[in-house]
């Protein structure tokens, strides 16, 4: 992941300086953030049981393009 972020950051102007892994859920959520080197790198779960709507709202939330559901 770093390596994948840094020649984002030497190839592209304007990103964002962020990084997401993605995991299928197993037991338990897991939401980790971490800063590594000035660079954002967020560790998240996904329930592939749910619908596919729900799991698409869910990714949407995590990169913040909407807020979080009640």
């Amino acid at each position: 992941m770093l390596a994948y972020l840094r020649n984002l950051e030497a190839t592209r102007s304007g990103w964002l300086r962020d990084g997401i892994l993605l995991y299928s859920e197993v037991g338990e959520k897991l939401r980790v953030d971490i800063q590594l080197k000035g660079l954002r790198i967020q560790t998240r779960t996904v329930d592939l049981g749910r619908d596919w709507r729900a799991i698409h709202n869910g990714m949407l939330e995590t990169i913040g393009l909407v807020g979080p559901r009640a």
